[in-house]
């Protein structure tokens, strides 16, 4: 029954269309695909654009859902609770891998630019709520101004692992699993307790007495 096709089964449709070798040039064709009324479409998805958007970002959304449902997920430090989302978003953009090969190869640029658009403020949301909790256990030190820089730190770093999961041909992707680690690795040793905070110490006290 039409009733039955959820905004769950148009995302899967519109993959499928993608797929098969063509791209919905309007809704009416879509619709025709998919065996729904434009009527159905209109009630869950204001465009074709929004359905493309939705297919995007729902990897992250179920990764947040099942990271949000984990128990053991609440005990962790800062660096696990980002691991865990980044290879949890991983697994879950594998289900949809042979669509993203498929936009990137037709957009080009574009499809980067649109993708990382699609779920930028969910994750920065995230971000900065596990450094905030970070900071208030003193696992990352408050640094002015510098602090409010580490969610975009690892928004970077979010875009890298995407495209180097993408291009990843390794078995089971392990070569992503590697990079997922050692990228987090370097960017908590340079937010965390170390060198970094020996640099700003120097700063302020050369400051200080440049200007006595």
């Amino acid at each position: 029954m039409e009733t039955a096709k959820t905004k769950i089964s148009i995302p899967e449709a519109y993959i499928e269309f993608c797929l098969s070798g063509r791209h919905p040039q309007n809704v009416y064709q879509f619709c025709k695909s998919a065996k729904i009324s434009e009527k159905v479409f209109y009630q869950e998805y204001g465009s074709l654009e929004a359905v493309k958007y939705e297919v995007y970002k729902q990897p992250l959304h179920e990764a947040l859902q099942m990271l949000s449902e984990d128990e053991n997920f609440k005990t962790y430090g800062t660096h696990e609770k980002v691991l865990s989302l980044y290879f949890t978003w991983v697994q879950q953009l594998t289900e949809i891998r042979s669509f993203l090969l498929f936009q990137e190869q037709k957009c080009g640029v574009k499809f980067y630019k649109d993708f990382f658009y699609s779920f930028y403020k969910d994750f920065k949301d995230f971000a900065d709520e596990v450094i905030a909790e970070g900071i208030h256990k003193d696992e990352i030190p408050a640094r002015q101004y510098i602090d409010q820089l580490y969610s975009k730190g690892l928004w970077t770093q979010l875009m890298f692992i995407f495209k180097f999961w993408l291009h990843d041909t390794s078995k089971g992707f392990e070569r992503t699993d590697a990079a997922i680690e050692k990228s987090a690795k370097v960017a908590f040793d340079m937010i965390g307790h170390g060198p970094l905070d020996s640099i700003f110490d120097l700063g302020r006290f050369m400051m200080g007495n440049m200007r006595s």
